[in-house]
C-alpha cells in the first residue's frame, strides 16, 4: 500500500523506485520539458484522465505526478493557486487535485471562483488539517470530496476515478443541442461532426445562449450583459470573442453556424436554411 509523504510524513510507507528528492529533481526537469507532440498524441487514445495538480509542495506533487502517470493519464502541475486558477480557466480537466494552503490564492478561493465562473470540473481537495470545520469549509466552497494527508495513493486514485464517473453522468444530461452542434455544459465542450472543441468562460457563456435561443436572434446586448453584468465594455472585446469562437466550431467546416445580424447580434443558422 503506498502512502503520500512529505519531510512531515514517515516514509516507510512510499514505495516509489525514486527518492522523494530524486523525484522532486525529475518532477522538476518533466514539468520543464515540452510535451505538446506527446499530449497530441495522447488526446487521440481513449480511456485517459487529463489531471491538474496544484500543490506547492514538490515532494508531494511529484508522487502524485507519477502515480497517475504510470495509470496512463496527462496532467498538468501548478505550484501556486493563481497558476493553478489560470489553468483550469484556460483548459479542460477531467478533475482538479487542489491543495488548501498554497501561496498567491489558497485552495479554498480558488474552487469558489471556479464554481462561480460556471466551472464544473470535479475537485478533490488536498489538507494537512483534518478539523471537522476545516472540512466543512472546504465543501463549503464547492469541493467535490476532501483527502488529508496523509493518504494513500490508491484511495486517491479510486475517488478521482469516482468523481470523474459521477460527473460525465450528470454532463449526458446537462446538454444543448442545435444541428450537429452539441454544448455539454458541465464540462464547456462543444463538439461538432465529431470534433470536440473546450471553451473559456467567456467562449461558453456566449455559446450556451446562442444555442439556448437557436436560431432566433441574441442581442449584443444580451451577450455583453452576461459576460460583463452591467460593467460598460468596449464592443471590439465582444467581437474578439466572437471572432474566437467562430475559428474555433466554424473555421474548419464547410457551413458557418454563427451569423451576424447587422446591427442587433448573432444567430446560429443551420446549413439548409436560407438567409433573412
Amino acid at each position: 500500500m503506498t502512502k503520500i509523504a512529505s519531510t512531515f510524513f514517515s516514509l516507510k510507507y512510499v514505495t516509489i523506485d525514486l527518492s522523494l528528492k530524486s523525484a522532486a529533481l525529475a518532477f522538476d526537469k518533466r514539468c520543464q520539458m515540452n510535451i505538446d507532440t506527446e499530449r497530441w498524441q495522447l488526446k487521440q487514445m481513449k480511456n485517459y484522465l487529463k489531471i491538474l495538480v496544484v500543490e506547492d509542495h514538490k515532494d508531494i506533487a511529484g508522487v502524485i505526478y507519477d502515480f497517475f502517470e504510470l495509470r496512463g493519464d496527462v496532467l498538468d502541475y501548478a505550484s501556486n493557486g493563481e497558476q493553478g486558477l489560470n489553468l483550469a480557466r484556460q483548459n479542460l480537466y477531467d478533475a482538479i487535485i487542489l491543495d488548501i494552503m498554497l501561496p498567491k490564492i489558497d485552495g479554498l478561493t480558488v474552487c469558489r471562483t471556479l464554481r462561480q465562473e460556471g466551472i464544473s470540473t470535479p475537485v478533490i481537495m488536498l489538507t494537512a488539517r483534518d478539523a471537522r470545520d476545516d472540512i466543512l469549509e472546504g465543501f463549503k466552497s464547492f469541493a467535490d470530496d476532501y483527502l488529508v494527508k496523509p493518504f494513500d495513493l490508491d484511495i486517491l486514485g479510486a475517488r478521482v476515478d469516482a468523481l470523474i464517473r459521477r460527473n460525465k453522468g450528470q454532463g449526458e444530461v446537462n446538454k444543448l443541442v442545435f444541428g450537429d452542434l452539441s454544448l455539454d455544459c458541465g464540462r464547456r465542450i462543444v463538439e461538432r461532426e465529431g470534433g470536440r472543441y473546450s471553451l473559456n468562460p467567456s467562449q461558453y457563456k456566449i455559446m450556451k445562449l446562442l444555442i439556448s435561443k437557436a436560431p432566433d436572434m441574441v442581442s449584443r446586448g444580451e451577450i455583453i450583459h452576461e459576460l460583463w453584468g452591467e460593467e460598460e465594455q468596449d464592443s471590439s472585446i465582444l467581437r474578439t470573442h466572437i471572432y474566437q469562437l467562430r475559428n474555433l466550431i466554424d473555421k474548419p467546416f464547410k457551413h458557418p453556424y454563427i451569423k451576424t445580424v447587422s446591427k442587433s447580434g448573432y444567430r446560429l443558422e443551420l446549413p439548409n436554411e436560407r438567409p433573412d
